[in-house]
């Protein structure tokens, strides 16, 4: 991990990310820990009054991982409802979520890489399933990817009629 500090950067041990700093500034600072590739900057304001004379301090800073999240909403085609529950996912990535009661998903990939070719799948029963290529995503930010609409698919019920269920055939009546 690197720390920023006093306009220098330090690297740390990189097994628990410990720096020892050497004479801190007489003056309130800020501690920055960066890792550049996957994690966003933590910073801590350090109040150099709260500081003992000669003593150690321990401080820890968590470092949140970058992350490329996807939004979006998925409707049926038919009626513009939303569908609930609807399992979206991209397989490459190993990542999948639902959709809630309004139809809206966020889809969060921590190790999204352009380079690759991702596919979005959103699948439901009773609906055909939609599958669209994702081209133009940002990385480490949240990108709007829209509203789809999912086709239901045609329900045919056949309800079969046995002939020892039918009605007894009418009795013809002798003509008179």
């Amino acid at each position: 991990h690197n720390f920023k500090y006093k306009d220098q950067i330090y690297s740390g041990n990189t097994s628990n990310g410990q720096v020892i700093f050497e004479n801190p500034p007489n003056r309130n600072f800020t501690l920055t820990a960066f890792e550049t590739q996957k994690y966003n900057p933590a910073k801590l304001d350090v109040n150099r009054s709260e500081l003992p004379d000669g003593g150690v301090v321990s401080y820890i800073l968590e470092l949140e991982r970058k992350v490329t999240v996807l939004k979006g909403r998925v409707l049926n085609k038919n009626n513009n409802y939303p569908v609930a529950g609807a399992a979206i996912s991209i397989s490459e990535a190993g990542n999948s979520t639902r959709t809630d009661k309004r139809g809206n998903f966020s889809l969060r990939i921590p190790n999204f890489n352009k380079a690759l070719s991702y596919t979005l799948t959103i699948n439901e029963t009773n609906f055909d399933v939609a599958t669209e290529s994702l081209t133009g995503i940002n990385l480490n930010q949240e990108n709007s990817v829209g509203t789809y609409w999912l086709q239901p698919q045609e329900i045919i019920i056949v309800i079969p009629i046995l002939p020892d269920t039918l009605p007894p055939p009418p009795v013809p009546i002798p003509p008179r």
